[in-house]
């Protein structure tokens, strides 16, 4: 979701678009957010007497405070930038 943001932001700069690139930075922010709040984990998977049968990867939402905050900051953004594409 963070390279979608910055794709978006980078080509609404250049377009100078506003509402788009407020859009796009509102995506960077959500993506970078989702990114601290979701960090990757991993759990050793065994069965039986002393074997080891797997590694499970997974990316469970923890939620920390500059997580939410760039997440918030992110939805602000895009609202925004919604907004004003539908007044103008």
């Amino acid at each position: 979701m963070a390279a979608a943001g910055l794709a978006l932001t980078v080509a609404a700069a250049a377009a100078k678009h506003d509402p788009l690139l407020l859009i796009g930075l509102g995506v960077l922010s959500c993506g970078i957010g989702e990114w601290i709040n979701r960090p990757m984990q991993q759990t050793l998977v065994q069965r039986g007497i002393g074997g080891l049968n797997g590694i499970v990867t997974g990316h469970p939402w923890k939620a920390k405070p500059l997580g939410i905050i760039l997440d918030l900051l992110g939805i602000g953004l895009i609202a925004f930038g919604i907004f004003r594409i539908v007044i103008a």
